[in-house]
């Protein structure tokens, strides 16, 4: 499967009044260059991080789809203001929804990144 490996990231928690779980999504972007536009993904999730592992400097985290997201600790919420953009595009539709009665919550969540023993108690007390 793929491995993506984007410029900057955000963390994103999906969570539902229905009772379904909780599961997490990484929002990716990568700056463009001279012939080409900044681009960004939204993984396709991930419910906790035991598959998670650390390796030069970057913590790879294993999607549903089978592909790997491999991000390095400084990208976290650095993004690009078109991927910005994007994303609070996106954060503002799924607030609409919402409002008008879906049962799904979208948040950001910063990740604690010091250690894979760490990030693995943090998405304990997420699930929790």
């Amino acid at each position: 499967m793929r491995t993506y490996s984007p410029d900057g990231w955000v963390c994103l928690q999906f969570s539902y009044d229905d009772g379904q779980p909780t599961f997490f999504k990484i929002f990716g972007g990568w700056a463009g260059g001279y012939t080409s536009g900044d681009s960004w993904r939204l993984s396709s999730g991930f419910y906790d991080t035991e598959e998670a592992y650390y390796d030069d400097d970057m913590v790879h985290i294993p999607q549903a789809s089978g592909s790997t997201y491999s991000i390095r600790p400084e990208g976290q919420d650095y993004l690009t203001m078109y991927n910005r953009g994007i994303l609070k595009n996106l954060l503002g539709d799924a607030e609409k929804a919402r409002s008008a009665g879906a049962p799904v919550n979208i948040d950001v969540v910063k990740l604690d990144l010091s250690s894979i023993d760490v990030l693995r108690e943090q998405f304990k007390s997420f699930l929790e």
